[in-house]
């Protein structure tokens, strides 16, 4: 980030790193950065990612999503679609309105109509089992996401670590590993 602080990939692959570790507080300071660049330098695809894995790492390590991930996408899930959206716009303000609960798994998964879409809507609703309790559900979403073979996506990385490591809830240390 600091050699190309317009670059708005190193926001998202420095925030999948840290999350991916349990490291929420290097990833909190990270996503703030990205949440305050303009549009222009990081875009709104970028915050959207971001914003999720960020809701995820902090409901796993603090037990609560957030504030500002979350109102980022209720931000994304209150807009009136464009006429003309860019091509992945209409699926991430699907993904936005399924992370605030405006719309259930069931809504994302028909909605998801492509190998990709179906990665990312398991993993999202993986991340949400987890977070309930449901370890064996999550593993088992993780597993489908792999199935998809997106092996270029974020959440396809994430799933194959989770299915290995779990799901850390604090960053890993050398004699213990905190997982959920």
């Amino acid at each position: 980030i600091a050699q190309d602080e317009e670059r708005d990939q190193s926001y998202l692959d420095a925030t999948a790193f840290l999350v991916q570790r349990g490291e929420s507080d290097a990833a909190l300071d990270i996503f703030r950065r990205t949440l305050a660049k303009s549009g222009r330098s990081v875009s709104e695809y970028v915050k959207v990612y971001a914003s999720l894995w960020i809701i995820d790492l902090t409901r796993r390590s603090a037990r609560v999503p957030d504030a500002g991930a979350l109102a980022y996408l209720r931000g994304i899930a209150a807009r009136k679609v464009a006429l003309r959206p860019p091509r992945a716009a209409g699926w991430y303000a699907e993904l936005a309105r399924y992370a605030t609960g405006q719309l259930d798994y069931a809504g994302l998964l028909a909605k998801a109509d492509t190998a990709g879409k179906r990665a990312e809507a398991y993993f999202y609703e993986a991340m949400r089992r987890l977070y309930h309790g449901k370890r064996d559900e999550a593993h088992a979403l993780w597993s489908k996401v792999t199935e998809t073979k997106m092996m270029s996506f974020f959440e396809y990385e994430m799933a194959l670590r989770y299915l290995r490591t779990g799901a850390p809830a604090r960053p890993e240390t050398s004699d213990r590993k905190e997982t959920i």
